[in-house]
């Protein structure tokens, strides 16, 4: 359709989720975090060797999709449109906990650090021209 916004959108989408991707599972490499699901008594003990690549800390799921919508806000800073986005966010990070996929805290540090990535990388990458044409900045 020849949408540059949209293009941008989806570029710096991509580019946020291949950087949270290689980021949790760096982070899942180092926890060796035990998975509600597996234990007994939810303990969720570090460095499990048992755990191997499927560990619980940082959730996956959460960290892409809240890249993903800190891109997706970003670009379209509308306030209904990023209370769908990030509530779209929130409910993919709340099914991980109530499917006893993850801990709490895997799915709140996996979201948080995905909202970081994807103002990072809208900062550090953004080039649609709307907000020169303001004279503002892309939000934080």
């Amino acid at each position: 359709t020849h949408n540059d916004h949209l293009r941008e959108t989806g570029l710096l989408s991509g580019e946020a989720e291949a950087d949270a991707q290689i980021f949790q599972q760096i982070v899942k490499l180092a926890s060796f975090r035990e998975r509600p699901n597996n234990v007994d008594n939810y303990a969720g003990n570090f460095y499990q060797l048992s755990s191997g690549t499927n560990s619980s800390f940082i959730s996956g799921h959460s960290i892409t999709a809240w890249s993903a919508a800190a891109v997706i806000a970003a670009e379209y800073p509308s306030p209904w449109k990023q209370v769908a986005i990030y509530s779209g966010a929130t409910a993919t990070s709340l099914t991980r906990v109530l499917a006893e996929k993850h801990f709490p805290t895997d799915v709140l540090l996996g979201s948080i650090a995905g909202w970081m990535i994807g103002h990072y990388v809208v900062r550090a990458h953004h080039h649609f021209p709307i907000y020169r044409r303001h004279g503002s900045q892309p939000p934080l």
